[in-house]
C-alpha cells in the first residue's frame, strides 16, 4: 500500500481474522499507546438499557436471559447461523460501535489504536490513518480458536469463512504482523513498528 506523510499519522486501526491474535497485538500495543477495542465498545452498548440494547429490542431481535440481560451465546449463535439475522443486527449495532469509536479517537491527542474485527468488511479504512493486520497460518488459527474459545474446528472454518482472507486483508494494510510464534515475537515487531513510527512522526 502506498505510504502516506507519516507525520499525519495518529491512529492506528488493528485487525486480523478470528485466532490470529488481534487482541493480543492491541494489548501490547497498550503498553506504549492508548488503546481500544470494538468488541469491548459492543459490550458496553449491549449492557441493560445502554443504546445497543434498547435498539435490539426494539427491532424484535432481543436474545434476553431471565434478569433481563441479553444472552450474548444465543446472539452470537442466532448471527452465525442466519445471514439475515446477522445483516439485521450489524446494520443496528455497527453504526452504534463507529460512533462511540470515532467519539473517543478525537478525544486523543497523540498517537492511539482501535482493535477492529471487521475492519474490512466493514469498509472502515478511511477511519484510520494506518491499518496494522495480524495474520498466521490456517491451522495456527484453528488451534487458538479451539483450545482458547472451545470452538470446534469445523465451526470455526464456517466462521471464519465469514470474513475477508488473511491475504486480502495483508494487502490492504500498511503492517503486517506474522503471529505463528510466541507472544516475544509479536512483541518484537510490534516494538519494531512503533519504534519506527514515533521516530518519523518526531520529524
Amino acid at each position: 500500500m502506498e505510504q502516506q506523510n507519516q507525520k499525519k499519522i495518529r491512529t492506528l486501526g488493528i485487525t486480523g481474522s478470528m485466532g490470529s491474535g488481534k487482541s493480543a497485538a492491541r494489548q501490547i500495543l497498550a503498553q506504549y499507546i492508548p488503546t481500544i477495542d470494538c468488541d469491548g465498545i459492543n459490550r458496553e452498548l449491549l449492557q441493560k438499557d445502554h443504546e445497543g440494547w434498547y435498539a435490539l429490542k426494539q427491532a424484535n431481535l432481543f436474545y434476553g436471559d431471565p434478569n433481563g440481560e441479553i444472552d450474548k451465546q444465543a446472539m452470537a449463535d442466532a448471527m452465525f447461523e442466519d445471514a439475515q439475522i446477522r445483516q439485521k443486527m450489524e446494520a443496528i449495532l455497527q453504526p452504534l460501535i463507529i460512533q462511540k469509536m470515532d467519539e473517543w479517537m478525537k478525544q486523543q491527542n497523540a498517537l492511539c489504536a482501535v482493535e477492529v474485527p471487521l475492519l474490512f468488511e466493514c469498509d472502515l479504512q478511511d477511519h484510520f490513518d494506518q491499518v496494522w493486520t495480524v495474520v498466521c497460518e490456517d491451522q495456527t488459527a484453528l488451534q487458538r480458536l479451539e483450545q482458547g474459545r472451545k470452538i470446534n474446528p469445523t465451526e470455526a472454518k464456517r466462521r471464519l469463512a465469514l470474513q475477508y482472507s488473511p491475504q486480502k486483508k495483508a494487502q490492504q494494510s500498511h503492517v503486517v504482523l506474522h503471529n505463528d510464534q510466541d507472544l516475544p515475537a509479536l512483541q518484537k515487531q510490534i516494538e519494531n513498528h512503533l519504534y519506527q513510527l514515533q521516530n518519523d512522526i518526531k520529524k
